[in-house]
């Protein structure tokens, strides 16, 4: 029952807790301490969370349904994301 903005935000913001344990420990099994790599996710999902909510925004202002709308805010920020956590975020040693 929640407008479709400020709901995309706080789902968004949910997921991001779990987001950070599961990439962190299975996607790039990063052993980067989390005093490094906790604030630049957060840096990320920052980020992530204001280029969810613009996309969302624009794409309904263009006459996008919402539901449609969000899929694509959320692909966009998805790849995005996964590039930041790849190389700046967990990076592999030596990278």
């Amino acid at each position: 029952g929640a407008p479709p903005v400020p709901a995309s935000v706080v789902g968004f913001l949910c997921g991001a807790a779990l987001n950070y344990v599961l990439n962190r420990r299975f996607t790039f099994s990063s052993q980067r301490p989390h005093r490094e790599g906790a604030p630049r996710f957060a840096a990320m999902v920052t980020v992530g969370t204001g280029l969810n909510t613009l996309l969302l925004i624009g794409l309904m202002q263009l006459g996008v349904f919402y539901l449609l709308a969000q899929m694509g805010a959320t692909i966009a920020v998805m790849g995005l994301n996964f590039l930041l956590m790849r190389h700046w975020v967990f990076p592999a040693p030596g990278r």
